[in-house]
């Protein structure tokens, strides 16, 4: 494009202030890559990250192979230090690529109708250092404007592809990176003239590229989305008949009592007149405790559970809990305030963490002196939530480097490490949940650590 072949003539007739304007403008193109890539991901970065960032995307306009290689710094940087891993590395790399792909594009079909319709002004402009100035700067401006226009149009599909094909399908999102770096490549090449092809000719093949990989984030967001979908109303309809089961199981339990109860008063009555004291003993120790308490037992789960907005992950603790119960293992909740699972998390991972953890922890006490568990579920001040679990064992200490052990997950005969690796899977998917574990004094504790995430 004659616009940026004659860059560096006019720097040459103007140095320095030439180099220091251009430097300027590039500065300013660095700034619109990071601010669209806060758009795309609703995320802010610290001022410092994003001058680092913006400094590094000065070094984009030497050639195509420092513009992939700031995708890659750039990334680095925003996932250890910008986001702090509370992203997914596949997640920023996307953002960071499709936004300096767009960009360019958009820059590119600007460049190409500039040109083509003004070539008089644009002609003139370009002999000019201010005018090669004014006109870079504005054609960047305007790419950013019309970026991100498209992107609120589009940030429904967007936000879906990022939190649902790049946790649930990594390998189909890693591919759409690497085309969207080709993309990008073939686009930086033709603006460098490393080819040649016509432009209009060119423009109609970008056209297609484009419509192509819009389609191939589009449709897989929407299939994958609408089987999520479908498979949590699924899960929450076979919990909400599970927990609606429970529930008739008390009233029914409930109602043997009320009706058992005028047998029972009889029975007493017959031993209080009688004056057998043996009999209303064993009466009140073999049918009256009994009852009383497998009734109050079902009450007092339910009851510490009713602060969990949540009916599938309510019925999986209370099922878990009668379970444990049922094995003579001394159960504790404790969900002081009301909470709901945060919006970031797929109802049917967290079901399968609980489910893991609860297992683990059951088969883990049933082995021990003193079996017990216990579960609290809360959200602190800063609007994390946590859930820990814990649960007595055999061992007065377990290794935990051998739970870290992935080879020997299996391998071993300690009960927590069932399961672990499918609890590895399902945690990779957020970077923003921690598991931390801590054991001592026959005691073994997992907590899963939900960061709160801005939107």
């Amino acid at each position: 494009m004659l616009f940026f072949r004659t860059l560096s003539v006019t720097l040459d007739n103007h140095y320095p202030i030439g180099v220091i304007a251009l430097i300027c403008a590039y500065l300013f193109l660095g700034w619109t890559y990071i601010f669209a890539m806060q758009r795309l991901l609703r995320r802010h970065l610290t001022w410092p990250i994003q001058a680092i960032l913006i400094i590094l995307a000065v070094y984009v306009q030497a050639s195509t192979v420092t513009t992939l290689l700031f995708i890659l710094v750039g990334t680095l940087i925003t996932y250890y230090w910008g986001y702090r891993k509370s992203l997914n590395f596949n997640t920023i790399a996307f953002a960071l690529t499709f936004v300096i792909t767009m960009l360019t594009y958009i820059k590119y079909w600007l460049l190409l109708i500039y040109e083509n319709l003004f070539p008089l002004i644009f002609n003139f402009y370009i002999r000019a250092l201010i005018g090669n100035i004014i006109n870079y700067t504005l054609i960047t401006l305007l790419s950013l404007l019309i970026f991100c226009l498209v992107n609120k149009i589009c940030q429904k599909t967007i936000t879906n592809y990022c939190r649902v094909v790049i946790n649930y399908r990594p390998l189909y999102a890693w591919l759409i990176n690497f085309a969207n770096m080709a993309l990008l490549t073939a686009l930086l090449a033709q603006l460098e003239i490393i080819i040649r092809v016509p432009n209009t000719i060119f423009a109609l093949l970008m056209v297609g590229a484009l419509i192509i990989m819009g389609l191939t984030i589009a449709i897989p967001t929407k299939i994958i989305t609408d089987q999520l979908t479908i498979q949590n109303q699924q899960l929450e309809l076979s919990n909400l008949t599970q927990y609606t089961s429970h529930i008739e199981a008390m009233y029914d339990e409930l109602r043997r009592f009320r009706h058992d109860y005028k047998n029972i008063l009889l029975s007493l009555s017959d031993a209080v007149e009688n004056k057998n004291i043996n009999q209303i003993t064993n009466i009140f120790h073999q049918v009256v405790i009994p009852t009383n308490s497998n009734v109050e037992l079902r009450n007092s789960v339910l009851g510490r559970l009713v602060n969990v907005k949540d009916v599938a992950i309510k019925s999986l603790i209370y099922s878990k809990i009668l379970q444990a119960t049922n094995d003579n293992i001394h159960a504790d909740i404790e969900v002081e305030r009301p909470i709901k699972l945060d919006d970031h998390v797929q109802m049917t991972d967290m079901l399968r963490i609980i489910s893991i953890l609860l297992d683990n922890a059951i088969k883990a006490a049933k082995q021990s002196t003193k079996p017990r568990i216990d579960l609290s579920f809360f959200e602190d001040q800063h609007h994390n939530q946590i859930l820990i679990i814990g649960n007595s064992t055999k061992k007065e200490q377990i290794n935990l480097q051998k739970l870290n052990d992935h080879s020997n997950i299996f391998l071993n005969n300690n009960q927590h490490g069932l399961g672990l690796r499918n609890l590895r899977s399902v945690l990779a998917r957020y970077p923003f949940i921690r598991n931390n574990r801590h054991s001592s004094h026959y005691w073994f504790e997992q907590q899963i650590i939900i960061y709160h995430l801005a939107k």
